[in-house]
């Protein structure tokens, strides 16, 4: 849902304790809207960011354009998400404060050497020999231990209410690589409350978000069909889905609720797991009428036979995976870095007026499915960003096979256009943040000196924010400075915003 730092300082929060605002108390309490008011008291950190407490905490800075609810009922709900007991193997929230631009959720600390799932699954694949003959190296039982402690969490979330929206392999943590009693999740609960970005990680989560928000039953099989696209993918070494299919396609085979088995790979995978999967995924239509509850769907499926096996199963639970499913998997963890990278690339050189160029040359290039292949579309990117260099390094994005027309105009374009607003509405609120102008005014000599400096955090190379928000083209700095600014003495981030590709769509 937004920007997360694993090992945010809380230094950070005191360096903005005079301009940042605390979101307010509940209803009825003393306090204001987090959006009538951006110069109250200091960040509230008190009895985990005080002068005793130096530890490090995971800030999650989701932009205020996401908000789903009116300010007051944010918070109120904000509130009640820290007050809660903590659930089990969910990372809690500890606190939340504001800017104009933000609203920054601060999670409890995750160890120094905290590992992603991602990571962890990875290495357990590529054990040496002697130490997976030893029983530690990754195997279907593995899957079932891991899944197990998903879903504890999930059951204690939803019957509270809470669902994750995004579930992931990305999103869980490992304090400690060698327990999975370690797991941490971060993100539970904010599906309700943000919208779900477009800017996300290609085919990070294949799950299409559910297309009626206004439903006031929470998106409690959502959360299901994520943990089938975990479990599938830890079993298979690859995606439920094949990355390249389309939005709409991927959306059919989510209501459909089908998925295949029939690779080589699932000849070891246990007929329990397979059952298992198909189950989380069965639509409502599909299903025996119950009396229980949607929160309360996850003990059913806890107590699936998966997680009983018999005695004669037990060897083939304990079996390691074979190299072929290691190479998928390895296969698709490259991939998601790949596109993701792409994305990023293109985010930082091209304008939205010249993505709509570009996708309307290939439009006119593509094949009776609206797909282009890589060796099709890199020229066309060339033609006004001389980025061959940076193009080169994820050739692989879209697959081995430069010449095979995958990659689908429409869904890519539109996620392309996402990427690039987020980008330039981040790197413009840098500029306001270097200055601690967190109400968003600022001078117009500060402007200046943040447009011309480099951008914190880079994407493709180190560039100024300048280059990025606006492309040369062919014009002088001075030029594309007076576009922005003008002969005005203050500057507004809202106005800023307007004037750029960071604006959001009529």
């Amino acid at each position: 849902y937004g920007n997360i730092w694993l090992h945010a300082k809380d230094k950070m929060s005191k360096l903005r304790s005079d301009r940042v605002t605390t979101l307010p108390p509940v209803r009825g309490q003393p306090g204001r809207s987090p959006r009538t008011s951006h110069q109250q008291n200091v960040v509230n950190l008190q009895g985990f960011g005080g002068e005793a407490d130096r530890r490090q905490h995971v800030v999650i800075s989701i932009s205020k354009t996401l908000c789903r609810l009116p300010p007051e009922l944010l918070s109120e709900r904000l509130h009640y998400l820290i007050r809660m007991e903590p659930l089990p193997y969910v990372l809690p929230l500890r606190d939340a404060f504001e800017d104009l631009e933000h609203i920054h959720l601060v999670y409890e600390a995750l160890a120094p050497g905290a590992m992603c799932l991602i990571d962890k699954v990875f290495d357990d694949m590529h054990l040496p020999e002697e130490e997976a003959d030893e029983g530690k190296g990754f195997c279907e039982r593995t899957v079932q231990q891991i899944i197990w402690k998903v879903m504890t969490a999930m059951k204690q979330a939803h019957s509270k209410g809470l669902v994750h929206g995004s579930l992931r392999m990305g999103c869980c943590y490992l304090n400690d690589s060698d327990s999975f009693d370690s797991l941490q999740i971060l993100e539970f609960g904010l599906a309700n409350l943000f919208e779900y970005p477009s800017s996300t990680p290609p085919a990070s989560v294949l799950t299409p978000p559910e297309l009626n928000r206004s439903d006031p039953v929470p998106l409690y099989r959502r959360d299901l069909q994520c943990v089938a696209e975990m479990t599938y993918l830890m079993l298979q070494g690859q995606p439920l889905c094949k990355l390249n299919d389309s939005v709409e396609e991927l959306a059919r085979r989510f209501q459909r609720g089908t998925v295949c088995f029939g690779d080589t790979v699932h000849a070891k995978t246990s007929e329990n797991a397979k059952a298992f999967v198909l189950d989380l995924l069965r639509p409502p239509n599909f299903k025996k009428q119950s009396r229980i509850q949607a929160c309360h769907e996850v003990a059913i499926h806890m107590s699936h036979r998966w997680f009983r096996p018999e005695s004669e199963n037990v060897a083939q639970l304990t079996e390691s995976y074979d190299i072929i499913l290691l190479r998928k998997y390895d296969t698709w963890r490259t991939t998601l870095r790949l596109r993701t990278n792409f994305m990023k690339i293109l985010a930082d050189h091209m304008s939205l007026a010249r993505i709509k160029e570009l996708w309307e040359r290939l439009t006119v290039l593509a094949d009776g499915a609206n797909r282009v292949s890589w060796t099709t579309m890199v020229p066309e990117i060339l033609r006004h960003c001389p980025i061959l260099h940076l193009l080169q390094k994820v050739n692989k994005a879209f697959g081995e096979n430069e010449e095979l027309p995958v990659i689908h105009i429409k869904d890519t374009q539109k996620m392309m256009e996402a990427w690039r607003r987020k980008r330039v509405r981040e790197i413009l609120w840098q500029v306001f943040n270097r200055s601690k102008a967190f109400t968003g005014v600022m001078s117009a000599e500060s402007c200046v000196d943040g447009l011309t400096s480099k951008v914190l955090h880079v994407w493709s190379r180190p560039m100024r924010v300048l280059d990025i928000v606006m492309p040369s083209e062919g014009r002088e700095s001075i030029r594309r400075v007076d576009e922005l600014i003008g002969h005005i003495k203050t500057v507004s981030f809202l106005e800023l915003v307007a004037k750029t590709d960071a604006a959001e769509p009529p």
